[in-house]
């Protein structure tokens, strides 16, 4: 009687699985991207959180999804820093606020119009 070589049995064959933080940071990173980072940088603060844990859970390799955790990553710490400078003029000058949205606005603008 023979027995199945280890190359044949189903575990050899099995793929891995990406990892739900790396797949968490990069979605949330593309929301901050097309405008989350405004709702109180939530999306690329919850990137970089689940960004770092994707990239310690890919590491070993048993999981998939190191690039998108570790592109969620930059993204998210890319986000985060308008956001801090949004929180920044309007806790020095509340006043700003309308002009600071009004500065979004125009770029936003500018940006459609060269699309």
């Amino acid at each position: 009687m023979t027995h199945p070589s280890p190359e044949s049995t189903p575990a050899a064959h099995r793929e891995r699985r990406t990892s739900a933080a790396a797949t968490t940071s990069l979605i949330f990173a593309i929301f901050g991207v097309v405008g989350g980072c405004l709702i109180c940088g939530l999306p690329p603060i919850i990137a970089i959180i689940t960004g770092h844990i994707g990239v310690a859970r890919t590491r070993q390799g048993e999981l998939k999804g190191h690039g998108m955790a570790l592109a969620g990553l930059i993204m998210g710490y890319v986000l985060i820093l308008p956001t801090a400078v949004i929180a920044l003029a309007i806790v020095v000058n509340p006043a700003s606020v309308t002009d600071i949205l009004e500065g979004f606005r125009h770029f936003f603008e500018n940006l459609v119009a060269r699309i």
